[in-house]
């Protein structure tokens, strides 16, 4: 009886809501706005999105590490199908946070080359 139970709550949470799971809260929707790099981009611009792209990554983490604990509990009691939904809904949540992160190092080498070339020339 507490297999049925337990695997019917499963079937809801997941069915229900996705990659939701009552303790690791709703995935990370917060992304940065990162800000367009032109000669008058300051410092404090670019430290502003490098810790906004932080702040996100870590709630990133934090939710994903959350989410494989929770997993290692219900998986057993999921089809294929929510298993799969599962695995595409954090891998895209992960991807999310890579190009975002890429995003980042690009517009700090775009500032960088910026400055370089305003103080040569």
């Amino acid at each position: 009886m507490k297999n049925i139970l337990f695997s019917a709550a499963a079937i809801f949470l997941i069915g229900t809501s996705g990659t939701y799971a009552a303790d690791c809260g709703e995935p990370p929707m917060d992304k940065p706005t990162l800000p367009t790099v032109s000669s008058s981009t300051t410092a404090e611009e670019i430290r502003g999105a490098r810790s906004a792209v932080l702040s996100y990554s870590g709630k990133v983490t934090e939710y994903l590490s959350c989410m494989d604990g929770w997993i290692v509990k219900l998986r057993p009691y999921m089809t294929k199908e929510q298993n799969s939904r599962f695995a595409d809904d954090t891998a895209n949540l992960h991807e999310e946070r890579i190009s975002v992160e890429e995003q980042m190092n690009e517009l700090i080498r775009a500032y960088r080359r910026i400055r370089r070339d305003a103080q040569n020339g």
